[in-house]
């Protein structure tokens, strides 16, 4: 009887647990393509936004190596075949707008390709079950194998216990059920084979004494224990006592922290501004300084035409002589001085947005513009070459402009000081990307890039590798603060870009209302 309970279990153990790896193993096939049409899908978004077919087609290759894998589909907005991979006899399905699950042996699995919550097309992956299917033929046979070891070890053990190990056992059971009802441990069972069971008999007893010895100890620790208690309540007063002093503290180094990070953080912002002030004094120098020429040459020549007319020898040709190079003085003059007024224009609109936080609305391409002139000397110090790639139309932004113009100035300030170090032809770009209510501005340099080391952290605060040579680590960190928190966007740095540094800024052009 016992054999057949067994033999009656073992069936239903193994009818249960193939049906459980038999779902198991779907559930992972299942799994595992999804993830893995998950993580192509991220490596599809570069190609399909920007069309690159063969790109796209390179990316969906690489799955040739993932042996389930039997076809890759990507599809675009219009739900169009963009590029595909696509195995030997394998079948692709007719409508992209199937339910996932199991068709022909195969598993066919659907997933958007989308980034920040934008979409971009879809990916179909589709994954041969032959593995599933060899996978759970091996796992059947060990089971199988397994429960026939197991009906044999039974089947020996039951044999056996019969006639050494069943009536001794139950004869100790019926001990220890006794003791259990009188609570007296001082029973004690009489020992029958000096086998594995006489052996068991021993350990019985052995526990029995062990616990009525125990039994005693209990009750002399307890009355000690109500002693240590007191005392565990006085040290655990004291140290809370103690963890409330350390948190309080605590509090204030924190208060300090801050109090120091906010001052760092104005320190950086006033440097920048300084920097500002700085590289447009020296270029209002220069048109000053030929506007002082022409100055002078105008008091001269008067003076001379002045003192020929008072001696009555001034003559036609003298005077023809002195109102062309009046003329000419006057252009040069009007010329540099309309040239010093724009940039202090320049200067004084953007010195005004950068200590101020109000919205107005402004055309970014010539925002722009207005903030690279005020650099104009540090470029020409660095040596360093401007390319400016604005959008085709004009883009009119309601945002604010100091917090857009504080980005700039730290990411040009950034390079300047960081980036070109014996470099040749050192060159930054900045290209305007306008699409419906967003833009997107890239900013880029062809200086010694970024190291590794810091990119995974480069937009937190103190991160620096110039910080024995004057370097705070705070411009990064407040350039991402004021794209995330204040014009409500994102920036981030291109990994993939190995010619120097890359930074892409998403803004939108019409900043919400608080």
């Amino acid at each position: 009887m016992f054999m057949s309970i067994v033999i009656a279990i073992l069936m239903l153990y193994t009818s249960i647990n193939f049906v459980y790896r038999y779902n198991a193993n779907k559930t992972t096939l299942t799994y595992e393509t999804k993830f893995l049409a998950k993580l192509v899908s991220q490596y599809t978004i570069t190609p399909l936004v920007f069309q690159d077919n063969q790109g796209a087609k390179e990316s969906l290759q690489q799955l040739e190596n993932i042996q389930f894998i039997d076809s890759a589909l990507l599809y675009d907005l219009d739900n169009k075949l963009f590029a595909s991979y696509v195995k030997d006899k394998s079948v692709t399905p007719e409508d992209i707008n199937f339910v996932e699950g199991f068709y022909h042996d195969q598993l066919y699995i659907k997933v958007p390709v989308s980034y920040k919550e934008e979409h971009y097309g879809q990916l179909v992956l589709i994954a041969s079950t032959d593995s599933m299917y060899l996978k759970l033929s091996d796992e059947l046979l060990d089971i199988v194998l397994v429960l026939l070891l197991i009906l044999l070890i039974t089947y020996f053990i039951v044999a056996r216990s019969q006639s050494l190990i069943t009536a001794p056992i139950t004869k100790l059971a019926k001990l220890a059920q006794s003791i259990t009802r009188t609570q007296d441990y001082s029973l004690r069972a009489d020992k029958v084979y000096n086998d594995e069971v006489g052996t068991l008999y021993d350990e019985f007893n052995f526990m029995l004494s062990t616990l009525q010895r125990r039994g005693e100890e209990r009750d002399e620790a307890e009355a000690i224990s109500q002693q240590h208690q007191l005392h565990l309540e006085r040290l655990t007063e004291e140290l809370e006592q103690r963890v409330l002093d350390r948190t309080t503290e605590l509090q204030q180094s924190i208060e300090l922290i801050k109090q120091t990070q906010t001052q760092l953080v104005e320190a950086e912002k006033m440097s920048s501004l300084g920097n500002l002030v700085a590289g447009v004094a020296h270029e209002v120098n220069t048109p000053l300084g030929i506007s002082i020429t022409a100055s002078s040459i105008f008091s001269n020549e008067i003076q001379e035409v002045k003192t020929l007319l008072q001696n009555n020898q001034l003559t036609q040709t003298r005077l023809q002589t002195f109102l062309e190079t009046f003329e000419e003085a006057s252009a040069l003059l009007t010329l540099n001085l309309n040239r010093a007024a724009l940039l202090i224009k320049n200067f004084k609109q953007i010195a005004v947005d950068q200590t101020s936080e109000s919205r107005r609305e402004f055309e970014l391409n010539d925002y722009l513009r207005e903030i690279s002139s005020t650099f104009s000397s540090e470029f020409k110090r660095h040596k360093v070459t401007l390319h400016l790639s604005y959008n085709r139309d004009k883009v009119i932004m309601n945002s604010l402009p100091g917090v857009l113009s504080q980005v700039i100035v730290n990411l040009i300030q950034n390079s300047l000081i960081h980036a070109f170090v014996n470099t040749t032809g050192a060159t930054i770009t900045l290209e305007v990307i306008a699409k419906e209510n967003n833009v997107t501005i890239v900013y880029q340099d062809n200086g010694i890039g970024i190291d590794k080391s810091v990119q995974k952290n480069l937009f937190e605060p103190f991160v620096t590798t110039k910080r024995n040579e004057g370097g705070t680590g705070l411009g990064l960190n407040i350039t991402y603060n004021l794209v995330f928190q204040q014009l409500e966007g994102s920036i981030e740095v291109d990994t993939t870009y190995t010619h120097g540094a890359r930074f892409v800024i998403h803004l939108k052009t019409q900043l919400p209302e608080k």
